[in-house]
């Protein structure tokens, strides 16, 4: 009888590894984890072509007005209480970037 090894879970991204879109700095790159707490928070991002699980590179940040974010050739200027609700998670390339 041969022994299979368990295949490893793919374990969920860390709390402290996820951070909100006002919190990110221009020029980064990373994964879109959740797009807001509401309902119409979702719709709207959704609606701006921005949806959970899609990378995004964070064009400008200024934390009291808007954020700025670019996928492919959209452009979405995140207003500061909506972007708050953004919460983002690092890519290979978002670790790159910062570092």
């Amino acid at each position: 009888m041969t022994h299979i090894d368990p295949i490893p879970a793919v374990a969920a991204p860390e709390a402290e590894e996820m951070f909100p879109l006002v919190s990110a700095q221009a020029g980064m790159r990373c994964m879109i984890h959740s797009l807001g707490d509401t309902l119409e928070h979702r719709l709207e991002l959704l609606a701006a072509g921005l949806a959970p699980d899609q990378e995004i590179d964070v064009v400008s940040v200024c934390k009291r007005r808007h954020c700025v974010v670019a996928c492919g050739q959209i452009r979405a200027a995140i207003g500061a209480d909506l972007a708050q609700s953004v919460t983002l998670r690092p890519c290979g390339r978002c670790r790159e970037n910062t570092s």
